[in-house]
């Protein structure tokens, strides 16, 4: 009887069994398809074996191929669809194929419109732009107590819980119809949402004489990002790039997050700033979402900015961010050794004077000072990046 003849090449079968060979004990010839298929591994090289060998030509899967097994294989475990670890991949820099990356940010447009309207039509049964808003509007009002977002975005607005429900649900209808590009949507930032979402309070933080960092807000920029900030815009701007605009765009992004984040935790941990003039918030929005969704706004989100504002302040706060970003990291260093060597003294902290933490006794900033001595003399890079090159310290 005839052996049916298998539905995978040869270098498939080969890969497969390398892979599991390499610790990805779930691999089969069938994923490395697909896989390949997705983008995710590119393609086989050519083989061409010799007359030794019986000549002809052939296919194999080369080290790095099985490299980007070993890589994605956490990645796309840890997603619900390849097109959402494709995008993973993507943020994270490992290599993934033009065509898998541009494929998989349409398949997440799709599905984040689908999220949109598919229970409103189901609910409602209607695609209106007008009673997607207004169906989202009222489920997010109704379960604002289970989604610990939706719930501190209500608490900060005023009024009544009544009151407060309603201005949520305005607030929520507002989005969507932002989102969905259409007409009857807002022409920036509304006051529900600016004071819900703690837009205004962050960018206009006062430390004293310190701020605001924004006088106004939200300001002419604000609104006009904010108006194109839709679905369909930020489709179109994926789909005519060249990858390495994509790939530029991810970075700067990535530079961005890092750096408020960095930024946000040095000033929330000697200040007592709620919001670290904005950076704090950028930075806890960000932590708040599946990663996936990372790449899927905020790449678009970056091309969209420098489209609309084209000059050279972009260029020149990402510059500023990348020079800024070791002193930081190197405050942050010494913040965290100082937790570690006196929590219960760091834990007084009010701020930062000329000479020194405020709000300890002297008692108390002098329990630091050997700790202090200690991570200098164990970290003079970082040192020389926060202090220059001082005459010395207390013993």
């Amino acid at each position: 009887m005839p052996t049916q003849a298998s539905p995978y090449s040869e270098a498939e079968r080969d890969l497969s069994a390398r892979a599991v060979a390499a610790g990805v004990k779930d691999m089969t010839p069938s994923k490395v398809k697909r896989w390949r298929g997705a983008g995710i591994i590119g393609e086989p090289e050519r083989s061409y074996p010799g007359r030794a060998a019986g000549g002809g030509s052939g296919s194999i899967y080369g080290p790095e191929a099985l490299e980007r097994i070993v890589i994605a294989d956490p990645i796309v475990k840890a997603t619900s669809t390849l097109n959402e670890a494709v995008l993973v991949l993507f943020w994270r820099g490992h290599p993934v194929e033009d065509r898998a990356v541009r494929a998989a940010y349409m398949k997440g447009f799709q599905d984040l419109f689908k999220l949109i309207t598919t229970r409103t039509v189901r609910a409602v049964g209607s695609r209106s732009s007008r009673a997607v808003a207004d169906f989202v509007g009222s489920r997010g009002r109704r379960t604002a107590h289970r989604n610990p977002r939706l719930r501190e975005w209500r608490e900060r607005l005023p009024g009544t819980m009544r009151e407060r429900g309603a201005a949520l649900d305005r607030l929520l209808q507002d989005l969507t119809l932002t989102l969905l590009d259409d007409e009857d949507g807002p022409k920036g930032p509304t006051p529900e949402l600016v004071q819900a979402s703690g837009m205004g309070e962050a960018m206009t933080e006062r430390l004293g004489e310190i701020g605001p960092i924004v006088p106004s807000f939200p300001d002419e920029h604000v609104r006009a990002i904010f108006r194109a900030f839709a679905v369909p815009s930020l489709s179109g701007l994926i789909s005519g790039r060249p990858f390495a605009e994509l790939e530029g765009a991810r970075d700067d992004m990535k530079l961005t997050l890092h750096y408020f984040e960095t930024f946000a935790h040095v000033v929330r941990r000697v200040f007592p700033s709620r919001w670290a003039f904005g950076f704090g918030l950028v930075a806890d929005g960000a932590r708040t979402v599946d990663e996936p969704l990372l790449p899927l706004i905020l790449v678009p989100g970056m091309l969209l900015v420098r489209e609309m504002f084209p000059g050279p302040e972009i260029d020149q706060s990402l510059d500023l961010y990348r020079s800024e970003m070791p002193r930081v990291e190197a405050q942050r260093r010494l913040l965290d050794a100082l937790d570690s060597a006196a929590p219960d003294v760091m834990a007084k902290v009010k701020g930062l004077g000329p000479t020194g933490f405020l709000g300890l006794t002297g008692q108390e900033n002098a329990r630091l000072s050997k700790p202090l001595r200690s991570w200098h003399d164990a970290n003079p890079e970082d040192a020389l990046l926060i202090l220059g090159d001082p005459p010395g310290l207390p013993p």
